[in-house]
């Protein structure tokens, strides 16, 4: 290994905490110039990760051959199953002398996200994972976990489980708050292609099948953190707060806020683009009307359990502030809980994933970023346009922060 430098957390009195903020990073879709862009910045006290550091496709999926970037091969062939396929791969991603700049100079905090393990991953089974072919999902998940935990800048949990959310302090200044949202208790996703999908396109009431999702959707027992999870989340809030913390920084890996796909958005859709991508932004403006989420992946396809979070920051925290990834694109929301504001959001890009500009090829600079602002009022600023990552600094009375962008 190469030698490099680390920083300990305060243990009283900081007065300030700066963080860069990552998320999704395909080997093959381009450089990690935001990696080695915030290694050489001097005032980044810790890097969080927010999952996604590595992705399990195999080589021409995604990207395809075609769009990936010459020189960027990754190893293995496969998609990554077993265990040797995981260390493999892992050791591909870390031949990027950014990223390696990054593990040299700053200590990383980091969760993982679905890629790291199967995409669309829950607590029993994920999208990508066929036991016909790959075998036991606990198998892959323990292979997986494995891997991560040798690979990555993590502690074994107890026990040699899976669990890795956890938190950690900052001289009295911030309580930084990581969760699983992926595996630990995550529920499985509802799909709109095995419920109500068929029947809207055989020409059903839209209003009536949406009220019947609606009761699948709004179901309270449904979970993305776990019971075992959301009591931890809450017991650490109100233990920060009771510290005299000022800031609850809350890292994991998904959008929080609602988001409304904009009325005229397909017309943004450039005439070159497949039909995978054209049919994701045509559903999400016919069922944006009807009230439903467009992506049930995220805490949008799990409200009750959104809601059970945000109460959780508004009983218990002085300044909670949620920060994200896994959408690609850069998100400040404000996150209101009735009359009360719950917390903030930086969904924060990212490293190389392609976001919303390689499917909305038709508009204008600027024009994505205004239409989506326009149609959710909840939402201060995105960009859906540049990849880079996220760095926000906090003090004893101010949250900071900026999105570092590269065309």
């Amino acid at each position: 290994s190469e030698v490099g430098a680390t920083r300990t957390a305060p243990a009283a009195g900081a007065e300030s905490l700066t963080v860069a903020l990552f998320s999704c990073a395909n080997f093959p879709y381009g450089y990690f110039h935001a990696y080695g862009h915030a290694a050489a910045r001097e005032d980044i006290d810790i890097a969080l990760h927010v999952g996604d550091y590595i992705y399990e496709v195999g080589r021409g999926q995604y990207p395809s051959t075609v769009d990936a970037v010459p020189g960027r091969v990754i190893d293995p062939v496969t998609e990554i199953v077993s265990l040797s396929d995981y260390y493999q791969r892992y050791a591909c991603y870390h031949t990027d002398p950014d990223l390696l700049a990054l593990r040299r100079a700053k200590p990383i905090s980091v969760v993982w996200d679905d890629h790291e393990l199967a995409n669309d991953a829950w607590r029993a089974g994920a999208a990508a994972h066929d036991p016909l072919t790959e075998g036991l999902y606990a198998d892959r998940i323990a292979a997986a976990s494995k891997a991560y935990f040798d690979w990555m800048p993590i502690r074994l949990p107890e026990r040699r489980g899976s669990r890795i959310y956890r938190s950690l302090d900052w001289g009295g200044l911030a309580r930084i708050l990581l969760l699983d949202t992926r595996y630990i208790g995550r529920d499985q996703q509802l799909d709109y292609r095995t419920t109500i999908g068929p029947r809207l396109a055989a020409g059903e009431d839209p209003a009536a099948l949406a009220n019947e999702f609606r009761a699948l959707l709004d179901d309270p027992s449904r979970t993305m953190l776990g019971a075992a999870q959301e009591r931890w989340f809450t017991e650490a809030l109100a233990a920060s707060k009771g510290a005299g913390h000022t800031w609850q920084v809350i890292a994991q890996q998904i959008q929080v806020a609602p988001q409304a796909a904009p009325a005229d958005i397909t017309r943004l859709i450039g005439p070159e683009i497949a039909a995978g991508g054209r049919a994701w932004f045509e559903t999400a403006s016919r069922l944006t009307p009807l009230g439903l989420p467009w992506n049930l992946d995220n805490w949008n396809g799990y409200p009750a359990a959104r809601s059970r979070l945000l109460e959780a920051c508004v009983a218990n925290a002085a300044n909670a502030i949620l920060l994200g990834g896994d959408s690609h694109n850069c998100w400040v929301n404000n996150l209101p809980l009735g009359n009360r504001m719950a917390a903030l959001e930086f969904a924060g890009g990212s490293v190389s994933s392609p976001g919303m500009e390689r499917t909305l090829t038709a508009a204008q600079p600027g024009e994505r970023e205004s239409m989506l602002r326009a149609a959710n009022p909840q939402l201060a600023f995105c960009d859906v346009t540049h990849r880079g990552y996220a760095a926000l600094r906090f003090t004893r009375t101010a949250c900071e922060a900026e999105w570092v962008a590269f065309e």
